[in-house]
């Protein structure tokens, strides 16, 4: 069986590259948001690379899929940046992928964080290639004074092979964004209390091969190359089985029912030791609600389902490793994350 691919930072000091493969900034309050962000990281003496895909935004994208692929693949082999991580998500990622020589990339492995759009992205690497992905904070939102979810969210760079590092649930978490127009320098708002549930339990432990996104987007490549996760079973899990993580952003529960079906078709169910969904980002249904429509679907499962766990656009949320061997314990809402990277 392959093993999984963890990228190395090795200096002391920390180098981003900031690109867009999604969506790029655009109006000038997201330019300011981003100068500001940047502003935090050099006087913490980290240094920021802009990819040439970052400020522009037109037709919700920074550039054309090529020159995206190209931005990213650019910043990827400059072995001065040790970490990727976007601004944020976006609409049209799957459309640069057809231009990533993924072979290449297994040639310099390199860390890439976000989620949303971004997700797609991540899903792709490693399923294609077996080098660990980061699902997780963006760049926009690394800003001082937020939570410890967030301002920890980088703590698995410089992280060796066989090392591991925990994280647990949040306290509360936040249910509607500020614009940046109203507070450029705002961070989350979190006025919720974070209760994370078991489908028919109130507790529940699964360990595995972790790995999964934002299901508006992987929905897409599902039927693609860059979609397959029977051959990432295979290839890399087949030991020790998958644990699937996915959250949604903004579909209804009609939608997301249909969505959960064709991962079902697909295959994707077959292979699990369990299931984890984050806060609905969606409308809410008073006939059909979140909880039900999983409910629907995973009535059967013989693994946990999890729910409104702190994962993607309900904020803040755990740093997932795409391909690392995860622990997970769940007990009366609180929530304990171990990942391993073997």
């Amino acid at each position: 069986m392959k093993k999984i691919i963890y990228p190395e930072k090795t200096s002391r000091s920390l180098t981003i590259g900031v690109t867009a493969p999604s969506s790029g900034l655009g109006i000038d309050t997201f330019i300011k948001r981003f100068e500001l962000v940047a502003k935090e990281h050099s006087e913490k003496e980290i240094k920021i690379i802009e990819g040439h895909c970052l400020r522009k935004n037109e037709h919700f994208v920074s550039g054309t899929g090529k020159e995206r692929a190209e931005d990213f693949t650019s910043m990827w082999n400059d072995s001065a940046i040790d970490l990727i991580q976007p601004p944020w998500g976006g609409e049209y990622l799957i459309d640069m992928l057809e231009y990533l020589d993924f072979e290449a990339l297994k040639m310099n492995p390199t860390w890439v964080q976000g989620y949303s759009d971004i997700s797609t992205l991540l899903f792709a690497i490693t399923t294609k290639t077996g080098i660990a992905t980061a699902h997780g904070t963006n760049f926009l939102d690394f800003i001082n004074g937020q939570d410890e979810l967030t301002s920890s969210s980088r703590d698995y760079l410089g992280l060796k092979e066989g090392d591991f590092f925990i994280q647990k649930s949040s306290n509360k978490w936040q249910s509607k964004f500020i614009n940046f127009s109203d507070n450029l320098s705002t961070t989350f708002n979190l006025n919720e209390k974070t209760y994370w549930k078991v489908l028919n339990g109130n507790g529940a432990s699964i360990e595995g091969r972790i790995i999964g996104g934002c299901l508006d987007t992987i929905r897409e490549i599902i039927a693609t190359p860059y979609g397959n996760l029977n051959s990432f079973f295979n290839d890399y899990a087949k030991e020790e089985g998958i644990i699937l993580y996915l959250e949604n952003c903004e579909q209804n529960l009609v939608e997301l029912y249909r969505i959960l079906i064709s991962f079902k078709l697909a295959g994707w169910y077959d292979n699990l030791n369990g299931i984890i969904f984050g806060r609905n980002g969606g409308p809410e249904n008073d006939k059909f609600s979140y909880y039900g429509c999983i409910s629907k679907v995973f009535e059967s499962a013989d693994y946990p389902v999890i729910l409104d766990a702190d994962i993607g656009h309900k904020p803040p949320q755990m740093t997932i490793i795409n391909g690392s061997f995860a622990s997970l314990s769940v007990d009366s809402g609180k929530a304990v994350l171990k990942q391993k990277l073997i």
